[in-house]
């Protein structure tokens, strides 16, 4: 069994170890393979690229204000916060120190970022003021609600946790349908009007959907998408496809409502993809921005 500190660490190397991180690089095109229809998906692009730096990035999100943050990680628990605008140009806002950062960012309607980093949670003033709420758990994914409610996924007590808005108190309100192993829960989504919640099972390679009640109350588990390669990212769009990436396999898949899955084969031009949203105000709604050891990727997910 893992303990906390060196699941993190060893899922951080094991994804450094294929990626060469002295620079975040300018990522070529993805080539995108047909899925079980034989369709093609889509063609992926690269975003943005920021130079002299060693830290991969490990989760992106939006502002809801034209803005996207970048949060990048190390080993040692350092990282950054940068600011990306829709041209591309980013600008680093603040340094982290002490915290090892996962893949689960999120804005709420105020602008706070919210950062799942381990054995804490960040909350990000948008003046930069950072306020550390430490937990019993591993905070891996954070998301949140339309109602504002703050979700996170411990990607080692396999389980989810639900603030009702703040910080002070959490209750369990889900746990993945696997278990026996460490990083099984690893990824958190709603769909559009937040009716369902969707988890991503890494170590049982599935994608789980509750309903999910006014209340935060979730209904019982459906598992809707099975059989994929330790899917790590999470992301609905609002045609309800649902689109998962592999930290491992180095691919993303989109899921129709039957279960049908297509993938973007990124053999050679992606490296590691693991926090994913898709855009927000100021960029392509339509499109998956992915965070990877080399930078953001955008995927277009026409």
């Amino acid at each position: 069994m893992f303990s906390r500190a060196r699941g993190t660490v060893e899922t951080r190397k094991a994804l450094i170890a294929v990626a060469s991180l002295a620079v975040l690089l300018l990522v070529s095109a993805v080539g995108c393979s047909a899925g079980s229809h034989g369709a093609k998906v889509g063609a992926a692009e690269s975003f943005v690229a920021l130079a002299a730096t060693q830290n991969p990035a490990y989760a992106v999100a939006f502002d809801h204000r034209g803005g996207m943050f970048m949060v990048l990680g190390d080993n040692y628990g350092n990282g950054n916060v940068y600011r990306v605008a829709p041209s591309g140009k980013a600008t680093k806002l603040l340094d982290i120190k002490g915290s090892f950062i996962g893949p689960g960012a999120d804005v709420d309607a105020a602008g706070n970022l919210y950062v799942a980093a381990g054995d804490r949670i960040l909350e990000i003033k948008p003046k930069g003021k950072v306020e550390t709420t430490l937990v019993s758990y591993h905070a891996f994914d954070l998301r949140i609600d339309c109602q504002g409610r703050i979700y996170v996924a411990d990607d080692v007590g396999n389980a989810v946790h639900r603030y009702a808005g703040d910080l002070r108190s959490s209750q369990v309100v889900a746990r993945g349908e696997s278990s026996g192993a460490p990083f099984t829960l690893t990824g958190i989504a709603f769909d559009r009007t937040c009716e369902h919640i969707y988890l991503a099972e890494s170590s049982a390679g599935q994608v789980v959907r509750y309903a999910l009640g006014t209340n935060g109350r979730v209904g019982k588990p459906e598992v809707v998408a099975s059989g994929l390669t330790a899917p790590t990212g999470i992301a609905v769009d609002d045609q309800g496809m649902i689109w998962v990436d592999s930290s491992s396999g180095n691919t993303v898949a989109r899921i129709s409502a039957d279960g049908a899955q297509e993938l973007f084969d990124g053999a050679g031009k992606i490296t590691g993809p693991i926090g994913m949203k898709l855009g927000d105000e100021g960029f392509d709604r339509a499109s998956l921005y992915l965070a990877t050891p080399l930078g953001i990727v955008k995927v277009e997910a026409g």
